[in-house]
């Protein structure tokens, strides 16, 4: 599933929701989310969200080295609040995206 719209007016974002194949019997498929967004304060960011049977893994990157270091500062409080909602988080990364990095010339955060 993929769609691209406004979430809000003036906050367009890019959605991708897919399910991977399963690998073998006895491990089951996983669910893939990736959610592009383009902040005015934050620059762009895209959230990749793997949801499979060892519990969500979060991946977070952004473009601009401001906007990851208050995504990071906010790690801690995320992950407690995705535990109390019962989602165990089996990682989580905030970084540059390495797309970002090399076209910077720097390596991924």
């Amino acid at each position: 599933l993929q769609w691209a719209g406004p979430l809000w007016p003036g906050q367009p974002a890019t959605v991708l929701i897919e399910q991977s194949r399963q690998q073998a019997p006895d491990h089951p498929s996983a669910w893939n989310a990736r959610l592009r967004l383009d902040f005015p304060e934050l620059g762009a960011v895209e959230i990749g969200i793997r949801l499979d049977g060892a519990g969500v893994s979060l991946n977070i990157f952004g473009e601009r080295p401001e906007a990851i270091t208050r995504m990071k500062s906010g790690l801690t409080e995320c992950a407690s609040r995705l535990a109390a909602a019962g989602c165990h988080v089996s990682g989580f990364q905030v970084g540059t995206h390495p797309e970002h990095a090399r076209e910077a010339g720097h390596e991924p955060a």
